[in-house]
């Protein structure tokens, strides 16, 4: 508070600030923050206590520049040029200090001026509204902007009661007033004539499509933290200057010395610097996370860098790899991502380019996957085991699974840190391609299984070795081997595993190996497997003839996909069982060959052959059709083929005996009668002939 032993009254108008002083005065001012004109006022050491001094103290603020000119001429001036003259007059005035006409508010003077030149108060008003509009045009525009209160980006974790996740959008987090960020298109930029020259694009302010504010590049700039000195010379100078005299923590040294280790790529030891204080850790989660990235490939349990995924600058980069698994629809900024990882050195590029090149096909980007593994295809040394793995995944995600193959057994027999992992990913190849595995391979994963069985990888392993002894045929051991694994792991495990295994038996086990699997599977009521291999086993049992057994299979809990195929199976079951109305009822509303062809099946079992010839006759099967109206005695059916085998047989039956009086008494109706009797005989005998060799063909 200002008591009134110097300020008497401050009144104030729209365009001015009028302050009356209750002493004879000195008075002197300056400009603040290019926003304020301050008035600094001090008692005359030979003053009276009845003198009085006005000065003016004018407020300026950029957001809201508000002043009363009636000159025609001054209303034709920009706004800041209007500005700059105030501003100027302020000055002015504030450097006479002892000058009589200082009395007298600087609003008072600008209008005595303003009075002196020609002009109305229609003037006024239009150059009032002129201003007014020029602000507003400027405001719009980002030439001027209001200060306001930004709210930074948490720092520590927050944990919500529920899953925020589930939500399309969040509130809108801001990061620090000064962060800047790079536009979205480098070689793009909108301008138009009221632009000011020195406008800066690559410094305006950059928010995400969920509405929070991207940090500064320079926060995530980790090509740039580092010099041209030795790493071991720099390292040793930011230890021994770690901490002070009296055993503190220099936190600026310890802040240089992780980003040190971030620029060679060591997350850990970078981790470990900024975990020495929690305060330091909790005002730097961005180097955190990236230290997690570096060492994990994820920044784990980390809620920060993975907001300005879809940043216009590096930013993008960091926020893509802090998350283990990026979303379908999850918005981000692949090209700023590409171009931050081409600008890092060497070292740095061959770490994240194969991390960045696997978030992109966990999106189904093909293409920049790709081009991010370019990255450091350019390098002059080989690429390393990152780098070739994420190639496999490329390569097995654009189809070409034996170049992945390739590319696996070459990481496996380096011996690298990314041999088992490369390992697994060999042995899933082979059961997505459903092709062989040498039984070495088997022998290999079970090493590595025993040698990593505390590694996070160690029941991967474990299932692939199950995997892999199945695919190379060892079909008891891979049964015996998932008997171990459910010992140690639960059930969970050991029956995703049987729902695998149990396919890889159907589709590749001896009939005698299905078979015996088929019926544990079958007498056992808590084994469920999933309904595609469901319906593999039971088709595989109803052709070898074990109906029951498939039928066994097919009502299992899971039960078999309801599709045509699955009601044409059920069919078959049906009417390998004799049950052809069954088998109708499940063909009900089923149009294909297939259904027309079984349901022919089961007419024939109740000797519906007028249905059956129908069939085949609407199938195009005139050999078929014509048997079945053999069956049903449909002779006037058989006529229309003349040259069918049945034929001969259709003439002999509707020929009539010639018993006319032109016949030679008795012997010659005995020689007639002969004669159709061995006509007939070879008409039978063709029939039969014809029949053996259609069985000999397996025609129906």
């Amino acid at each position: 508070l200002i008591d009134r032993q110097f300020i008497a009254s401050v009144t104030s108008t729209p365009s001015s600030l009028r302050i009356a002083f209750a002493c004879d005065c000195i008075a002197s001012s300056f400009v603040a923050r290019e926003a304020f004109v301050v008035v600094d006022v001090s008692k005359r050491p030979d003053a009276t206590e009845n003198s009085v001094t006005e000065l003016a103290r004018l407020k300026w603020p950029e957001s809201d520049v508000r002043l009363s000119f009636s000159s025609a001429a001054v209303a034709e001036q920009t706004p800041d040029q209007i500005v700059e003259t105030a501003r100027s007059k302020a000055r002015d005035y504030a450097r006479r200090e002892s000058a009589p006409d200082v009395l007298g508010s600087l609003g008072t003077l600008v209008a005595e001026e303003s009075q002196s030149e020609t002009g109305s108060l229609d003037e006024l008003a239009e150059a009032q509204q002129k201003l007014a509009h020029r602000v507003a045009v400027a405001a719009t525009q980002g030439i001027l902007a209001p200060t306001v209160r930004q709210i930074d980006l948490p720092l520590g974790k927050m944990r919500a009661q529920i899953d925020t996740d589930v939500f399309d959008s969040s509130v809108p987090y801001l990061a620090d007033d000064s962060d800047t960020a790079q536009p979205n298109s480098l070689n793009l930029r909108i301008t138009s004539s009221s632009d000011l020259p020195t406008r800066s694009v690559a410094a305006e302010l950059q928010s995400t499509s969920m509405g929070v504010r991207c940090i500064s590049p320079d926060a995530v700039a980790v090509d740039t933290w580092s010099t041209n000195v030795p790493p071991a010379q720099q390292i040793s100078e930011f230890r021994a200057g770690l901490f002070t005299e009296f055993d503190r923590l220099n936190h600026d040294v310890a802040l240089d010395l992780a980003k040190l280790y971030l620029h060679y790529g060591f997350g850990a030891e970078a981790r470990q610097v900024l975990s020495i204080d929690a305060d330091l850790a909790r005002k730097h989660p961005a180097l955190i996370e990236m230290s997690d990235i570096m060492e994990y490939g994820d920044a784990r349990d980390g809620d920060y860098l993975r907001h300005f995924a879809d940043c216009g600058s590096r930013a993008a980069l960091w926020g893509i790899l802090a998350q283990a698994r990026l979303g379908p629809s999850q918005p981000v900024n692949a090209d700023a991502a590409l171009r931050a990882t081409t600008a890092l050195p060497l070292h740095l590029r061959r770490i994240v380019a194969p991390k960045l090149s696997r978030r992109f096909l966990e999106i189904g980007d093909e293409a920049r996957a790709e081009t991010a593994l370019r990255s450091i295809d350019r390098a002059p040394e080989d690429a390393t085991g990152p780098a070739d793995l994420a190639r496999a995944e490329l390569q097995m995600a654009k189809g070409e699974t034996e170049a992945a193959q390739q590319t696996l057994s070459g990481i496996v027999a380096s011996n690298e840190a990314q041999s088992a992992e490369a390992l697994i990913q060999f042995v899933d190849s082979h059961l997505a391609a459903d092709t062989l595995i040498d039984g070495s391979v088997a022998t290999l994963v079970e090493a590595y299984a025993i040698e990593m069985r505390g590694h996070p990888l160690g029941a991967e392993l474990k299932r692939a070795h199950v995997l892999a002894l199945a695919k190379s045929g060892q079909f008891d051991e891979a049964f015996d081997a998932l008997r171990r694994l459910k010992s140690r792991d639960g059930t969970k495990t050991e029956r995703d595993l049987r729902v695998l295994l149990l396919g890889i038996v159907t589709r590749n086990a001896p009939d005698v190996v299905f078979l015996e699997r088929a019926f544990d599977y079958g007498r056992d009521a808590q084994a469920i497997t999933n309904a595609l291999t469901n319906f593999a086993m039971a088709e595989r049992s109803a052709a070898l003839g074990f109906p029951q057994l498939a039928e066994l299979i097919a009502n299992k809990a899971d039960g078999l996909p309801v599709s045509a195929k699955s009601k044409e199976l059920l069919a078959r079951i049906a009417l390998d069982l004799e049950r052809p109305f069954e088998a109708e009822a499940h063909l009900f509303g089923v149009e294909t060959d297939t259904a027309n062809r079984l349901r022919a099946r089961a007419n024939s079992m109740t000797q519906n052959y007028e249905t059956v010839a129908s069939i085949f006759a609407q199938l195009g099967e005139e050999d078929r059709s014509l048997r079945a109206a053999w069956l049903a005695g449909d002779w006037s059916s058989l006529d229309r083929d003349e040259t069918h085998r049945f034929a001969p047989v259709t003439d002999l039956i509707e020929t009539q005996m010639d018993t006319s009086e032109n016949l030679d008494g008795m012997l010659g109706r005995m020689s007639e009668a002969l004669r159709e009797s061995a006509e007939a005989r070879e008409v039978i005998q063709s029939l039969l002939t014809n029949a053996r060799e259609a069985d000999a063909a397996n025609e129906p």
